[in-house]
């Protein structure tokens, strides 16, 4: 009995650390309440491994005593096994560990109730020893352990946790910010984002992260797979992944990758992980993948519900399993459940520069061709020539002046050659282009796209032209279009002084005016002469 006694107290805090929380209350028809804290969509079989007899001993406490097998494990398996002595196997954790997954393998096919949602996770059962299995869990759920239950009361919850998971994108603006560096690799960086603006050309850093299950040290083997889907005008750099476990960077051969589709359709990889456990992962580990990407031709202008780059990642989800090598299993057959998917955003916009004569009311305005402009953007310090394309308008000049794909930052437009017969302009134009877009959404939209005036101050510094009276407020400059992701401006040109042309009625009027000069130049002279024979 004191045997007994002992193991019934061993066998109940066991149940604590790795079971269930169960509430138990003793009936008069010897029949317990078991109530299980069930997660939503989960439905659990309840196994009878021992039977018994709940007494109370002198000091209060519960036992287990005249212990037999119950209808929970297979025949042929028990048929020469003791109870009594089989309990007395298990002496620690890692003991009832082992045997708890044997159990798992040799479940009869009786159990004894079913819990699930429509029960509350509630039923009564008779007093003993049982196993709990998770026979049916939601894709994106983790199995809990086979979980052995003592008959007492106790307050134990289901040892499981899922991962979760992340993909985020990086939000720079090139004109004010340092250059990226070692950020792109850097999970603790405050701007991975929902997310971002760029320019064509520009390289677009993304990150997934996954934590794995805090339980993953009960797994025989624990895998993770990264799948993830790009937009096309994406065009991925294969030699920018990078993959960490906390912050330990993996060599290359410790994971595996696959690539399929191109920058026209949409890019897609999937990167396998296999035996994390091996790799340094514990409970408390997160799982990294950092990767870039360059914007081309193709990327979806404006505000859009394209752009959109969509991940999530496949994990082993079932504590219990263990490769049937017999039957020609490996770790690769882990069983497998999937995070829901993630997804974050990339925007970019376009500039039209519409070269027109001096803007007079009432009057439509009047297209110029033939200036030569040079658009260049601030970028880490530096001024960087953008191209430009000269199309025509409505009308057929070439007096539209464009570029598309372009993000936030501060740009300089010069003319380098006004039309023929205007005034050039003396000043480059100084502008700003902001966006403001949903950095933390599920779905991220583009809310709004501004243009800004801007000039050089006293000390040569580039600044916002702020409203007369409001220092808070920008002066806006153009037209936006922000569903369009287009920004506007009418660039206007002065006429020059039109020199006279050769034979043409400005040469008589030269003419005229010289001789007029000379016939008053020769009445002076006369007029002196006079004067001085006169004295």
């Amino acid at each position: 009995m004191k045997q007994l006694r002992k193991f019934t107290s061993l066998v109940l805090a066991l149940a604590m650390m790795i079971g269930f929380v169960a509430p138990m209350a003793l009936y008069a028809d010897d029949k317990l309440e078991l109530s299980l804290k069930g997660t939503e969509g989960h439905t659990y079989q309840v196994y009878q491994i021992f039977t018994g007899d709940v007494t109370v001993d002198a000091n209060g406490d519960e036992i287990l005593s005249n212990i037999e097998w119950g209808s929970g494990l297979k025949s042929e398996y028990i048929k020469d096994k003791d109870a009594k002595e089989v309990a007395k196997t298990i002496k620690d954790i890692p003991a009832l560990k082992v045997i708890r997954k044997e159990w798992g393998k040799n479940l009869s096919a009786t159990f004894v109730a079913t819990l699930d949602g429509s029960n509350g996770f509630s039923a009564k059962v008779d007093p003993g020893y049982y196993l709990i299995k998770d026979v049916n869990v939601p894709e994106t759920d983790t199995h809990t352990g086979y979980i052995v239950q003592v008959t007492a009361s106790t307050n134990v919850e289901p040892k499981t946790t899922k991962p979760e998971f992340e993909k985020k994108i990086m939000d720079v603006n090139d004109s004010t910010d340092a250059p990226l560096g070692n950020a792109i690799t850097d999970q603790d960086d405050g701007r991975w984002k929902d997310s971002a603006d760029y320019d064509i050309g520009d390289m677009v850093p993304f990150m997934l992260s996954s934590t794995v299950d805090k339980y993953i040290a009960d797994y025989s083997v624990y895998n993770l797979n990264f799948k993830d889907t790009m937009s096309k005008g994406l065009k991925a750099d294969k030699d920018s992944v990078l993959v960490k476990i906390d912050d330990k960077t993996l060599a290359k051969n410790q994971y595996e990758i696959t690539w399929t589709g191109d920058a026209q359709n949409g890019t897609s990889f999937v990167l396998k992980l296999r035996d994390l456990k091996s790799l340094g992962a514990t409970g408390s580990s997160s799982v990294f993948v950092f990767y870039q990407a360059e914007m081309v031709d193709g990327i979806v202008i404006g505000k859009t519900k394209e752009n959109l780059n969509v991940a999530y990642t496949e994990f082993s989800n079932n504590q219990n399993w263990e490769a049937d090598t017999d039957n020609g299993e490996d770790n690769d057959d882990s069983p497998m459940g999937k995070t829901p998917e993630d997804k974050v955003r990339v925007f970019t916009y376009k500039l039209l520069v519409n070269k027109i004569a001096t803007k007079v009311t009432g009057q439509k305005d009047v297209a110029l061709e033939g200036a030569v402009f040079k658009l260049e953007k601030l970028v880490n310090g530096n001024w960087v020539e953008k191209t430009l394309t000269v199309s025509a308008n409505a009308e057929g000049k070439m007096s539209v002046y464009s570029i598309e794909g372009i993000d936030d930052g501060y740009y300089k437009l010069t003319e380098m050659e006004p039309p023929k017969g205007y005034n050039k302009l003396k000043d480059p134009i100084y502008f700003e282009v902001a966006a403001s877009h949903q950095l933390d959404s599920v779905d991220p939209e583009l809310e709004q796209l501004y243009s800004y005036k801007m000039e050089m101050d006293d000390q040569g510094n580039l600044v916002n032209t702020k409203m007369p009276n409001d220092p808070d407020t920008n002066v806006s400059v153009g037209t936006v279009d922000t569903g369009a992701g287009s920004i506007i401006r009418d660039i206007e040109n002065n006429k020059g002084t039109v020199l006279p042309e050769t034979g043409g009625m400005g040469t008589t009027i030269l003419y005229v005016l010289g001789a007029i000069l000379a016939i008053g130049a020769g009445v002076v002279l006369v007029t002196k002469k006079i004067m001085v024979s006169n004295k």
